[in-house]
């Protein structure tokens, strides 16, 4: 029989972390989440433990991470706006460092990453990737796609030093009709080019 697994589940209140720990509580695993604000309890199940803190706090993400087996780094900051440039950097770059780094002390045994394909490129887009596309350096790239690949630069780093590691790329994610940004009739409306 398989024992649960320890699970940490980042960026929790966000639309894919919470759907991560509602599927991983289902199927009976521990499951401590780790995100700035408080999520909405009633959307999770009852033995979840809520950890509130910062991904760029190294001490309280390293006590989150005691006994955990897996991490799921759901936590993802998206904006295209030269404004948000410096957390755009924080959150996905040093935000995952700081995840690898304290999942590395703590003796996690794997790290699920939740990226982008903006992590090829911007500049690849225009073009069909596929896992053997390689990053080109390209004056079309947005900071957005430079932080997703320079992030998961980091999750390799963490293979290097021992870390199991998954590193999932969507394209684009569709939520339920009240989620106003990512269901399919916005995205319909918006008449994106895809």
């Amino acid at each position: 029989m398989k024992t649960a697994e320890k699970i940490l589940v980042t960026g929790a209140t966000g639309l894919v972390g919470a759907a991560m720990v509602s599927a991983l509580a289902a199927k009976g695993n521990v499951v401590k989440t780790y995100s700035k604000h408080k999520p909405n309890l009633k959307n999770f199940p009852e033995n979840v433990e809520v950890i509130l803190g910062d991904i760029l706090d190294v001490s309280v993400l390293n006590d989150a991470m005691l006994g955990v087996d897996v991490v799921y780094h759901c936590l993802d900051f998206m904006s295209f706006l030269d404004s948000d440039a410096e957390k755009i950097f924080d959150i996905n770059v040093k935000g995952t460092e700081n995840v690898v780094n304290a999942a590395l002390a703590n003796e996690v045994r794997k790290v699920v990453y939740i990226s982008s394909t903006q992590a090829f490129g911007t500049h690849q887009h225009k073009e069909k990737i596929s896992e053997k596309t390689s990053w080109i350096e390209h004056k079309d790239n947005t900071l957005y796609a430079i932080c997703k690949n320079r992030a998961e630069l980091e999750i390799w780093r963490g293979k290097e030093e021992g870390l199991e590691m998954l590193i999932v790329n969507p394209s684009i994610i569709l939520a339920p009709q009240e989620n106003k940004m990512y269901n399919f009739a916005q995205i319909a409306k918006a008449n994106y080019k895809f």
